[in-house]
C-alpha cells in the first residue's frame, strides 16, 4: 500500500476505490486523471493509481 503520510493521501486512496468499485473499464490512467480532476495533487494521485491497479482489477 502507499505511504499514507497525510490525509491527503489517505482520502485519494480512498476516492480512487470507488471510483474505481462504480465504474467499468477502468485503467490506473483513467483513475489517475480523475483523481486529478477531483483536485488531487498529481504526485498523490499517481500513487493512488498505481497502488490501486496492482491491488484492483483495473483494465488494461
Amino acid at each position: 500500500m502507499i505511504d499514507t503520510q497525510s490525509p491527503s493521501h489517505l482520502s485519494c486512496l480512498i476516492e480512487g476505490i470507488a471510483l474505481v468499485k462504480n465504474e467499468e473499464n477502468c485503467t490506473a490512467q483513467n483513475l489517475k486523471m480523475r483523481l486529478e480532476d477531483q483536485g488531487y495533487e498529481a504526485s498523490v494521485a499517481y500513487d493512488a493509481a498505481e497502488t490501486l491497479s496492482s491491488h484492483l482489477q483495473l483494465a488494461s
